[in-house]
């Protein structure tokens, strides 16, 4: 008998664009082999060129992938938080391993299923392979879209959509709203394409400007209006 914990993840699980797609029985043969983790900051979740068995939904936390450069520092790929994935297109690798590494950032609770089963589910139905193919081609094109905002944005104009992308849907007519940064100000430069400096010297211009305040994670916004004109 599954925990309530367990439940509620999966019924997470079951709304994702690799899980939605699944007939009732698929995903109750793919739940057989999935495992919850209660994982702690700084824990290692696979490591590059890794045999890739497994992959990963994120039900909260956040999870950093990343490479390590010949001199050994580390080079962010990615800042992933809940309801996102990390390992799953290895699985479709001729030889499957894992291209990044990955570790908890914070705090983490994870959903991870078996690769095996998986494939072998879309391998037995080119419907649910036609299902899940087209869910991640619109991740695709979403990933491609970012990628173009940060080639033609600025660093402030980039900063400025992360910002007002942290706004609650409820909360985006207000004008004075507070905001919580979900993780370290190093990662989010690192997701923006900028360095940390940028990143917080553009926050101190906003401070500068009575546009917002900081209490450490905590942004209190003052003028939500004057933010939406900078991009």
């Amino acid at each position: 008998m599954n925990s309530p914990e367990f439940d509620q993840a999966l019924a997470l699980a079951r709304q994702h664009p690799l899980f939605h797609s699944l007939g009732d029985g698929q995903f109750k043969r793919l739940v057989r082999c999935a495992h919850l983790h209660n994982l702690a900051s700084g824990q290692p979740l696979f490591m590059q060129n890794e045999t890739a068995e497994r992959f990963y939904l994120i039900i909260s936390g956040t999870v950093k992938l990343y490479r390590l450069h010949t001199d050994g520092r580390e080079i962010i790929i990615n800042v992933l938080k809940s309801n996102e994935t990390a390992g799953e297109a290895a699985m479709f690798f001729d030889k499957p391993s894992y291209p990044v590494n990955a570790s908890i950032e914070d705090k983490a609770q994870l959903l991870s299923f078996s690769n095996r089963v998986y494939k072998e589910l879309l391998e037995a139905s080119s419907s649910t392979c036609f299902k899940v193919m087209g869910a991640l081609a619109c991740r695709l094109q979403n990933c491609l879209s970012e990628i173009e905002t940060l080639t033609h944005q600025t660093a402030t104009q980039r900063v400025v959509r992360f910002i007002l992308g942290l706004i609650e849907e409820q909360d985006r007519h207000k004008e004075q709203v507070e905001i919580t940064l979900p993780v370290a100000k190093r990662l989010i430069a690192a997701r923006l394409a900028m360095q940390p400096e940028t990143f917080s010297r553009v926050i101190h211009d906003f401070r500068a400007q009575g546009l917002l305040e900081i209490n450490g994670p905590v942004l209190n916004i003052a003028r939500t209006s004057a933010l939406k004109e900078m991009v």
